[in-house]
């Protein structure tokens, strides 16, 4: 090989033997760090937003270096459609529904305006909502959702430069002493955000390794993200979109989605064959299922999103870690 390639042999095991350099390891870093970004924008942003969103983080990179990862990476933001004046079009043949009410809510006689429908739609919503995570203040004491229990948060400050977060049958952030208790809320809510992002991340990797060992199931990519609706999908082109807030659903739930959209690369549609393979690959998936079907509303991470404040946070971040990573040192 090295005769037809032109090389020595001594440079090729010289290359094999070299450990990977700084500059590679900074690399790789920083497009993790682009990553999680790009996915938090909901794949809206582009290198001009990243790069700026890194300098508001403090850390110090070069617009092109930014660009040169992201194309690498396979990224790109998406671009904003023309605006366009739209009216409505009303020569049309159609039928339209008459205005029966014409704004007037006002029964005078029994059978005439029906709420069934709309008193249902409420009674439902009102059901799902009541599951959801309430979480009035991130402080000691305070329940986080995480697969699929409540666990105790501890808050408490160090003297050291950084934000640390780490999860020991709860999770636990120390703060250093440049935070004010005024922006503690906003930046222990970032940093959880942060924190279980990477850690569902982490997990669906691992999920998928094994499924790949056991049924040599391998998609192109598989991406975490903030999905709108749905818990996953499966592209035709292979690649597998699993969405971020099942780290609040028990394990065994995460492991039920990713190895659902993992069957749909060898059936794609929902009939008998496909619930049959899904068996093969995981016999109790009735089970995570029903939860699912059964818990889907409580599955929500507004409680994390604290904005105003977010500024304050940035600042900080730029004043205290200059030159460092923004992301939080990750425990086991």
């Amino acid at each position: 090989m090295c005769a037809v390639l032109g090389l020595s042999a001594s440079g090729y095991y010289a290359w094999r033997g070299r450990p990977e350099s700084a500059r590679s390891v900074a690399n790789r870093e920083l497009t993790e760090d682009i990553r999680l970004i790009h996915a938090e924008s909901s794949g809206c942003y582009g290198s001009p937003r990243i790069h700026a969103t890194l300098r508001r983080y403090g850390r110090r990179v070069g617009r092109s270096r930014v660009e040169r990862l992201m194309r690498r990476a396979g990224l790109r933001g998406l671009a904003a459609l023309p605006r366009r004046a739209r009216t409505t079009n009303s020569r049309h043949g159609y039928p339209i529904a008459p205005n029966r009410l014409a704004r007037n809510f006002e029964a005078t006689a029994p059978i005439q305006i029906w709420l069934a429908d709309l008193f249902n739609t409420l009674r439902e919503l009102e059901t799902k909502t009541s599951k959801r995570a309430v979480v009035p203040r991130f402080m000691t004491g305070s329940k986080i959702p995480y697969r699929g229990r409540m666990a105790r948060l501890t808050v408490r400050r160090h003297d050291g430069a950084h934000i640390e977060i780490d999860y020991r049958n709860g999770f636990l952030v120390d703060l250093p002493s440049w935070v004010r208790d005024a922006d503690q809320d906003t930046i222990v809510a970032t940093e959880i955000k942060l924190w279980l992002k990477r850690r569902v991340r982490r997990d669906v990797m691992d999920i998928a390794a094994a499924y790949r060992r056991r049924f040599d199931l391998k998609p192109r990519a598989i991406r975490v993200a903030d999905v709108k609706t749905g818990w996953g999908a499966c592209a035709p082109t292979g690649s597998v979109l699993i969405n971020w807030t099942l780290v609040f659903a028990p394990k065994a739930v995460l492991e039920y989605v990713v190895a659902h959209e993992l069957a749909h690369l060898t059936v794609r549609s929902h009939g008998p064959d496909f619930w049959a393979h899904m068996a093969t690959l995981m016999p109790d998936y009735e089970r995570p299922k029903g939860w699912l079907n059964t818990h889907q509303g409580a599955l929500d991470a507004s409680f994390l999103s604290l904005a105003p404040a977010l500024s304050a946070h940035c600042e900080k971040c730029t004043e205290s870690r200059r030159g460092g990573r923004f992301l939080t040192q990750i425990g086991s």
